[in-house]
């Protein structure tokens, strides 16, 4: 797993080799040293199962409005609110 945790980090940093067509990939892939089950999610672009391969914990946001967050209307920033 850490040969394809280094490849994704090698790929980050390499403009080249993020625009790189799929057999250059695949052959960049195989040089490192990659596993056959992780150079295959990469090359599909399964985001989600190269996650769950590598056994990344999901990570979930959320964004909630003032109204949502505080139905009663009470509006104020936190620099006027009291002490």
């Amino acid at each position: 797993m850490s040969t394809v945790v280094r490849f994704l980090e090698k790929m980050g940093k390499n403009a080249e080799l993020r625009q790189a067509t799929r057999p250059a990939l695949h052959s960049a892939l195989g040089a490192q040293g990659v596993e056959a089950e992780f150079q295959w999610a990469i090359l599909r672009g399964d985001v989600e199962g190269l996650a769950r391969r590598i056994g990344a914990p999901t990570i979930a946001c959320a964004e909630l409005s003032l109204a949502e967050y505080c139905p009663y209307g009470v509006r104020r920033s936190l620099s006027t609110a009291a002490v």
